[in-house]
């Protein structure tokens, strides 16, 4: 075998030594990945395959709220809201077959414009209903749980989770709703001002 010969196969061994290390990399990888859906945005679902299902939000009306020039309200006002904007249905499900539990995170997003006018934290109110009763009583927007996502800090809305016994693909729902406002106590000027948020959906598989 020439030098030149020489070069080639270990070229071509070392190419496929490579192949194969980037293969077994990728599965370790998609294995050990725990699962997250997010869903957020544009659309109104989005869908996170499980090796036994799937589990996905859907939204009733709206896909966010968005507090545009509004006047502070009492909580008894705030929790009678209603329309598109200022309160949000939707819904989280799981499609899965199998013995697993599915713990999963409801968190607000803010997507305000960061050239307008912000409403501050410590002026917002929610109120969060879901599973057949309250999640959470009116309370300050700013007093929410912190969770840290990417490059930004989003507010804990609500822990829940799946727990699935049956051999066959069944459908698991739970239904929410959340509503925002401005605090009867918050103190604001004559311009206009608006706070902005979508909802996102962390799961894992335990």
């Amino acid at each position: 075998m020439n030098t030149n010969e020489e070069r080639e196969y270990k070229n071509d061994s070392k190419s496929i030594l490579l192949m194969v290390l980037g293969v077994a990399i990728l599965v370790v990888a998609v294995i050990g990945v725990s699962f997250a859906a997010f869903a957020a945005s544009k659309a109104t679902s989005n869908v996170n395959t499980l090796t036994t299902g799937a589990i996905s939000m859907a939204f009733q009306d709206t896909t966010y709220i968005d507090i545009h020039n509004a006047m502070p309200i009492s909580d008894k006002e705030g929790m009678a809201l209603t329309g598109d904007y200022n309160t949000m249905k939707f819904t989280v499900s799981a499609n899965v077959s199998g013995s697993t539990t599915i713990d999963y995170v409801i968190s607000a997003v803010d997507v305000t414009d960061q050239n307008g006018n912000k409403i501050p934290e410590k002026y917002l109110k929610i109120y969060m209903t879901g599973e057949g009763s309250i999640i959470s009583t009116p309370k300050l927007y700013s007093d929410l749980e912190n969770v840290q996502h990417e490059d930004q800090v989003d507010k804990v809305l609500a822990h829940s989770s799946f727990v699935t016994t049956a051999s066959s693909a069944q459908e698991y729902k739970k239904d929410y709703e959340l509503k925002m406002w401005i605090d009867e106590k918050a103190v604001i000027g004559k311009d206009p001002m608006t706070f902005k948020i979508r909802v996102r959906l962390d799961a894992e598989q335990k």
